[in-house]
């Protein structure tokens, strides 16, 4: 039986399909379904004349695109026994490229418009807000609340008055402080925005912004057992336990943002200059951020792993279910939590501090790289620029008031070491 399956496959992949599918427990029927399926990729690799003996991105992408008038349903499940030869093939350690995930085309989903007299100045706030840089989707939102609450009281008229704001912050029966602060700070934009370019409108002179917790910094004791969690964490993907341990390590030594850290091109890391281009960053800038030398032999060393698993790919850091696709940002939030979780890091709501995120890795890059300079002697106020640039601020003067919320942390951490060859254990797997 099994020298007549082979026999079947006579393509350069033959032999990783056949063992592909004598690994695979699963019912007679599935079987039969990825039979077929890898009969396909037999006869292209036949017919494209494909001779690397690789599952490569050629032969991957010949199967991949959907055939005219095909149900979505085969189509889907044709690129999931693709997907499953690869993940089998990295399993024993073979390189192989992922199907991309996939998503029929539709129709961009369109913003609902605004039908108050207020929504041409509203449009135009939010066209001004995004050419500075800020995708301002959330504000949107509660810019389209406000105007639906403008019509559903039938206010009329092209000025923005006393009696629509002061109905507007009228906090509701179960609508929590911040969800109140939230609605009102964006249309007090709004109010200072018509004033500033003609309009007429009442600003509300009592603060709508909550007073900000103090920012969440880890100690070193904190940092170490949450390192050590994590390489020990099982992964739904092989892959993964490589992915994580170096991802959350990268924010902690280069101040990075959680978004900054996914978004990361291979091609724009560079080895030999220790530096990171960061594209369309926060506020549509780009940057360098440096990295120092064992940081540079641990990216070096990641990265020549996964090439073996993902030769082809775009990204620094993949996902588990899209590994041809960034790290997903909630990806990062859900491994972060459970690692939180695992050491017993619990957030009490009566907490001066802010709740524990990926956020709370560059806080304590930036308390450790201050500290440092203290205790090395060294003129701090001629490095903040440095930080600064470092960080992605838009100015100084924001660097200077993010050192400020992090000062009372600075007398409960001295010893923070922003090198992996302190407190952070060296990352085993690779």
């Amino acid at each position: 039986m099994k020298k007549a399956q082979v026999e079947n496959f006579t393509g350069d992949l033959s032999d990783s399909i056949h063992n592909f599918l004598e690994s695979m427990d699963v019912s007679k029927n599935y079987k039969t379904i990825l039979r077929s399926h890898m009969k396909i990729l037999d006869a292209t690799s036949l017919v494209t004349v494909h001779s690397s003996g690789l599952l490569d991105e050629t032969i991957v992408m010949a199967l991949h695109h959907r055939k005219s008038g095909e149900d979505i349903q085969a189509w889907k499940q044709r690129n999931c026994s693709l997907r499953q030869l690869a993940y089998y093939l990295h399993s024993i350690g073979r390189p192989a490229f992922v199907a991309p995930p996939c998503i029929p085309n539709r129709i961009p989903r369109q913003e609902a418009a605004f039908g108050s007299d207020l929504g041409p100045w509203m449009q135009n706030l939010v066209k001004y807000k995004r050419t500075l840089g800020y995708k301002y989707l959330t504000e949107r939102l509660l810019l389209k609340q406000f105007d639906t609450f403008l019509v559903a009281r039938n206010y009329k008229g092209t000025e923005l008055t006393c009696q629509m704001v002061m109905a507007w912050e009228i906090r509701p029966q179960g609508e929590s402080e911040k969800a109140r602060a939230k609605k009102t700070s964006v249309v007090h934009i709004l109010g200072k925005f018509m004033g500033a370019n003609g309009g007429k409108a009442f600003v509300s002179p009592h603060s709508t912004i909550q007073e900000k917790p103090i920012p969440y910094v880890f100690s070193a004791i904190e940092l170490t057992t949450f390192f050590n969690t994590l390489d020990t964490s099982p992964s739904s993907r092989h892959w993964m336990r490589f992915v994580y341990p170096v991802y959350f390590r990268l924010l902690y030594v280069t101040g990075l943002r959680e978004s900054e850290a996914c978004g990361i091109e291979r091609v724009n890391l560079d080895f030999e200059a220790k530096r990171i281009l960061i594209l369309d960053a926060k506020g549509n800038k780009d940057r360098y951020v440096y990295f120092a030398d064992d940081v540079a032999t641990m990216l070096f060393r990641y990265d020549l792993m996964m090439d073996g698993f993902f030769p082809c790919r775009r990204w620094l850091f993949v996902g588990a279910l899209s590994p041809q696709n960034m790290l997903p940002s909630t990806s990062v939030r859900k491994m972060f939590g459970k690692v939180l979780k695992a050491n017993g890091i619990i957030f009490s709501q009566e907490s001066l501090y802010s709740r524990p995120s990926t956020h709370a890795f560059r806080h304590t890059y930036v308390v450790g790289i201050l500290t440092q300079w203290q205790n090395e002697g060294k003129n701090v106020d001629n490095l903040i620029p440095y930080l600064s640039k470092q960080l992605g601020h838009k100015s100084i003067k924001e660097t200077y008031l993010y050192c400020t919320r992090l000062d009372t942390k600075f007398s409960e951490i001295t010893a923070l070491d922003t090198s992996l060859s302190g407190i952070i254990p060296e990352v085993h797997h690779v």
